[in-house]
């Protein structure tokens, strides 16, 4: 079997030196000047030539972008000393999951005891003073004594009960529990416990080590409510709205995961221009950690058109051409495009027209380069 090619605006010469035919030859059928070729059913196979019609497929329009998985700030805790101190004990290391109020480290410090102790002889004026109001309450009601002794009581009294309450949440603000102050007596350490749950990123303490107030001890993340924070140029930002899907993977990796653009910022980044674009996960998965680098794609709109794959055209001059099977042979045809994307190109015009036309959707290359005359020249 033979196929004639005609090529309207490029010209291959397919020929071989032999004088016999077999399969595996290309016969020259024209003058050096005509543009009419057959290949014989070999040739075709050689190249892999697949014949098929356009389809409706999906193109999307999409912005890219690049930015990293995070997590929201009430998920993200940095634990410091209130109070400085030296530590004595430390319980866990990077990598490892501890609960809310679990006790990571311990510190000691004179000033500790001190502050308890005053705490505690305050407690003590205050009940004496209270007894003491009272008694000099009734006096005064009883005219037993004057106004101004009475007065000065309860002035007394009342400075008592504030230095307690200035105490109380001293102690309370360094992490002392009172309670267990007012029942079993002075605290002989300072224990630093965690305000979240979560995994412990850093660990800055060791046994020994003098730490000041303020100082960070221990970083932890709570991985529970990961999300994407991406940077979309200010050119694209307009097309960027609420719910639309986010295409997005590693770039280590060709795995794609899905999320959904659930807030746009409203602050344009003086220095790169950009946008922060705040996206939710579809689902959670292992392999995304806080910090993980992300290359993204926003998908902005979807058409479904009558489309050939990318493989199937090429381009000259400036135009999109497609080759199409026509009775018995090829013929390159100019291509009315529409949308595209990474994988296929909307045909417009006679839809369909373009619809029956068969066109060439494999093996391209070679009839487009006359790479099966280089293939069996010898």
């Amino acid at each position: 079997m033979k196929y004639t090619i005609y090529l309207v605006l490029i010209f291959f010469v397919f020929s071989c030196s032999s004088k016999q035919e077999n399969p595996s030859e290309i016969e020259n059928e024209a003058s050096s000047s005509s543009s009419e070729f057959e290949l014989t059913k070999d040739q075709i196979d050689l190249a892999k030539i697949k014949l098929g019609k356009a389809e409706i497929n999906v193109i999307q329009n999409y912005i890219e972008c690049v930015g990293m998985v995070d997590v929201p700030p009430q998920n993200r805790a940095t634990i410091s000393a209130p109070l400085g101190g030296v530590v004595s004990v430390v319980n866990f290391y990077p990598g490892d999951y501890v609960k809310k109020g679990e006790a990571l480290c311990r510190l000691q410090n004179e000033l500790y005891i001190q502050l308890q102790s005053d705490y505690l002889n305050a407690l003590n004026q205050v009940d004496f003073l209270q007894n003491e109001f009272n008694r000099k309450q009734k006096l005064f009601e009883a005219n037993a004594i004057s106004e101004k002794d009475f007065l000065n009581q309860k002035v007394v009294f009342n400075q008592e009960k504030i230095k307690v309450n200035a105490l109380e949440e001293k102690l309370k603000w360094a992490g002392f529990n009172l309670n267990q102050i007012q029942e079993n007596g002075i605290q002989p350490y300072l224990q630093i416990s965690s305000p979240i749950s979560g995994y412990i990123t850093e660990v800055k303490v060791n046994l020994g080590k003098q730490v000041n107030q303020g100082e960070t001890l221990y970083e932890l993340i709570d991985n529970s409510h990961l999300h994407l924070e991406l940077n979309v140029y200010q050119k694209d930002i307009n097309a960027v709205k609420p719910k639309q899907v986010i295409e997005f993977k590693l770039p280590e990796s060709d795995q794609i995961f899905f999320g959904e653009v659930y807030l746009v910022g409203q602050k344009i980044d003086p220095e790169n221009r950009t946008i922060n674009v705040h996206g939710h996960f579809e689902e959670k998965t292992d392999m995304l950690k806080t910090g993980s680098i992300l290359q993204a794609k926003i998908i902005t709109s979807s058409d479904s058109v009558l489309a050939l794959p990318k493989t199937a055209t090429f381009e000259e001059n400036g135009k999109v051409y497609a080759f199409i099977e026509n009775a018995d042979h090829f013929e390159k045809i100019e291509i009315s495009e529409g949308k595209s994307d990474e994988d296929f190109i909307e045909i417009i015009g006679n839809k369909e027209k373009n619809k029956n036309l068969n066109f060439v959707l494999e093996g391209v290359y070679y009839l487009k380069s006359g790479e099966l005359e280089s293939s069996h020249n010898h």
